[in-house]
């Protein structure tokens, strides 16, 4: 339990007896959910094979990707936004890099693609691209964004419309183990930055759109400590990725305080859940 060191060890053990009531009651679900009797739902290690079937085919991948280089688009399916029917969408399966026990482990991650809406030609060219990074939607794999819907997977884009129409495409990460199986690094930094920056190698890789190498990252809440992540690992985990800028709102940045502050709401103990659930894995 490393990662706790900063915590006095009476903290440690109540957080321990918390997490396991967690795992055991099942509290850790969606944070969109009201009821607290949410199934639990088991996060095993990374593997180099993974599969979610309750979530449908897209999100399993059944052959062997240890060996793919991060980024790696496996997979993409074209899909309609209620609200924005002109707008090209894909859903996307890729290849992204955590760590675990110390060493780089490949794992799976799901997340979507949006093109602009200034442009009806067959190829989408000369295109600027926005990666977001989604704040808090929930710990387990139902809870990702491309399963929950568009509210959720745009809730951090402000302007929607203006950015579109001004020729910017976005990309949205699930992060793994959000869609896909496997352990979620919530609010470990440098492993949602990894799979932000490999979301945008894999939207490089879909042959309808053709993106310039100008990309802006934005993030809220989880997400703005994930774009202030990204910035940070981008020159040595993506140097050929040319970083424009950082939109960073209301940051989760001070992680420790997420433990030493217990809230009331049902919103704190959520978010504590799932933060618990993952910096002890």
């Amino acid at each position: 339990m490393k990662h706790f060191d900063f915590l006095t060890k009476p903290t440690r053990s109540i957080l321990v007896l918390i997490l396991s009531a967690v795992i055991v009651f099942g509290t850790v679900g969606c944070s969109s959910d009201n009821q607290s009797s949410d199934e639990p739902t088991d996060s095993p290690a990374p593997s180099s094979t993974a599969s979610v079937e309750t979530n449908g085919d897209f999100y399993t991948y059944d052959q062997d990707f240890s060996t793919y280089s991060p980024g790696t688009l496996l997979r993409s399916e074209s899909f309609t936004f209620e609200d924005w029917p002109d707008v090209p969408a894909w859903k996307i399966l890729y290849i992204t890099e955590v760590t675990q026990d110390d060493q780089p482990v490949n794992v799976l991650s799901s997340g979507y693609v949006l093109g602009p809406s200034t442009t009806t030609d067959a190829t989408l060219s000369a295109t600027p691209l926005i990666a977001l990074a989604h704040g808090t939607s929930g710990y387990v794999p139902r809870c990702a964004p491309t399963i929950l819907g568009e509210e959720v997977m745009l809730s951090g884009v402000p302007n929607l419309s203006e950015i579109l129409n001004r020729g910017y495409a976005i990309v949205g990460t699930d992060y793994p183990g959000m869609g896909t199986n496997g352990l979620n690094p919530y609010l470990i930094g440098q492993d949602e930055a990894k799979a932000v920056l490999d979301s945008i190698r894999a939207a490089g890789q879909i042959s309808e759109l053709t993106l310039t190498n100008h990309n802006t990252i934005m993030g809220h809440s989880q997400g703005g400590g994930a774009a202030l992540w990204t910035g940070i690992l981008a020159p040595k985990y993506a140097p050929e990725l040319n970083i424009a800028g950082v939109i960073a709102a209301a940051p989760a940045s001070n992680i420790p305080q997420v433990f030493k502050d217990f809230g009331t709401n049902d919103l704190d103990r959520h978010i504590q859940a799932y933060a618990l659930a993952s910096f002890s894995n």
